[in-house]
């Protein structure tokens, strides 16, 4: 087995600012990240060997559009699959920037890396929509018949039906399903970020959380091993 350092990050647009983005990512092997601005892109390129990047919002002016990344080594496949995701027409149209309707995939040796960022329940941005968009991208993955980690901010279900659909597609594990990732706004820690896999011959540990000293909310890096 092959074993890689990883940051997982929703970069939330820097909420905690971007030297808290480039410590966490500075020493990784590879980074599995939602929501960084399009400008932040170059800096990427010249840190690692191979950059997949596709915007899943709205786009924005002065680089601001936000973005999913898969970054590594040189042994990331030259493949890669942008998934456009039901809430596509809804999401490009709604004036949250952080909303989210893609799904970014990219192949490590055998394995299937995916960086994903659903939409979630808001205006006229339903539930429904939530669910099938979830659904879209767990049907991908079952279709390639492959070895698959999935992590991105899969959001909330009230009924707890996200791990339900997960269980249902092959998923068998979250790696990060004990662990605390996101600091609301009236300053609870939550666990809202997934890590997934279909495989026991994937191996996720050494997780760690990184919490700071902020008044602002939004989701903490992770970083992690995996041997594959």
């Amino acid at each position: 087995m092959k074993q890689y350092r990883v940051t997982q990050h929703n970069a939330d647009q820097f909420h905690f600012g971007e030297d808290y983005f480039n410590q966490h990512i500075s020493n990784c092997d590879i980074a599995l990240l939602q929501r960084v601005p399009e400008y932040k892109i170059a800096s990427l390129k010249e840190q690692f060997s191979k950059v997949y990047y596709t915007n899943h919002s709205r786009e924005r002016s002065n680089g601001k559009t936000l973005n999913l990344v898969i970054a590594g080594p040189e042994e990331l496949s030259e493949w890669s699959h942008v998934q456009t995701l039901p809430s596509y027409s809804k999401v490009m149209n709604s004036e949250n920037e952080y909303q989210g309707c893609k799904a970014l995939y990219v192949k490590l040796n055998d394995i299937l890396l995916c960086s994903v960022l659903p939409c979630f329940p808001e205006d006229n941005i339903t539930s429904v929509d939530a669910e099938t968009d979830v659904r879209t991208v767990f049907e991908y993955c079952q279709s390639q018949s492959s070895t698959c980690l999935l992590v991105g901010d899969i959001h909330l279900s009230s009924s707890g039906e996200y791990k339900k659909i997960s269980k249902q597609y092959g998923f068998i594990k979250n790696y990060l399903e004990s662990e605390i990732t996101f600091k609301t706004k009236s300053n609870k820690f939550i666990n809202l970020d997934w890590c997934l896999s279909n495989s026991d011959s994937i191996t996720v540990n050494d997780i760690l959380v990184h919490k700071i000293n902020s008044e602002r909310h939004g989701h903490l890096a992770i970083t992690y091993k995996l041997k594959i």
